[in-house]
């Protein structure tokens, strides 16, 4: 992309999205959609990433990396879990590198080795994706519509990664549902490898939105619809080249 460049920065989400204008002799891309929130009233999406963790009763969303706090093959019973459970499963990238900062190549590397490892474990390719820190350009959009992904964000941030305290992510989750009340949808941000996260705000956030009047949904569901993979295919047995 060339041409004029305007920097768009959303203070609610802390996402700031480097748009660029076409110039009238480019040709334009498809881009891939860009969800910040959900779409059916009344529901509520709650998000993970960088897991996985234990699931919760109520489902969720689990953005997974392939190698960062620990290796996904070594992860493997969680990941089959999480699919087994009727949770959906959605790519963070293989490392969690910003995309932004690499070559398309590169970008395209991150999707597809973590794809590589989905196939082999569960059998399962996710459609929709989470980009590290919230950070994609319309480079990034265009590489991941190629690939056949949709994109999410979020329009809750409960600033566990930031080092919010619990009761200050607590306080996130109140603020917005009471600025924004039911039936208004939301779709909410969490980091499963911050251990207050996995522990208390978690199970907070299900029993909070639940007493909201709210109905947990993934994210998949939220949106209306069924279609959360984009290739289904038969696992593979563990074998040599399941490591990171």
């Amino acid at each position: 992309w060339g041409g004029n460049t305007t920097t768009t920065t959303i203070p609610a989400t802390t996402i700031t999205v480097v748009v660029s204008a076409p110039t009238a002799t480019e040709t334009p891309v498809a881009l891939a959609p860009v969800i910040t929130t959900c779409s059916k009233s009344g529901s509520f999406a709650i998000t993970f990433d960088d897991g996985p963790i234990e699931a919760e009763k109520q489902h969720a969303t689990f953005f997974v990396n392939g190698l960062n706090y620990r290796c996904i093959y070594d992860q493997a019973d969680v990941i089959k879990r999480i699919v087994n459970e009727g949770h959906q499963l959605g790519s963070h990238t293989w490392s969690h590198s910003d995309l932004v900062k690499l070559s398309d190549d590169q970008i395209r590397l991150e999707m597809t080795k973590l794809e590589d490892a989905f196939r082999k474990i569960v059998g399962k390719v996710p459609r929709y994706m989470r980009p590290p820190y919230g950070s994609y350009d319309t480079r990034v959009r265009g590489i991941m519509a190629s690939l056949g992904y949709e994109m999410v964000t979020w329009d809750i941030d409960s600033g566990d990664s930031l080092g919010y305290t619990v009761p200050q992510s607590q306080d996130v989750y109140r603020t917005s549902i009471k600025n924004a009340p039911f039936p208004t949808p939301h779709l909410a941000l969490n980091h499963d490898v911050e251990p207050d996260t996995s522990n208390i705000l978690g199970p907070f956030a299900f029993y909070y939105v639940i007493q909201q009047g709210y109905s947990p949904q993934t994210v998949g569901s939220c949106l209306g619809d069924k279609k959360w993979y984009k290739e289904v295919v038969p696992p593979s047995p563990r074998d040599d080249s399941w490591v990171c």
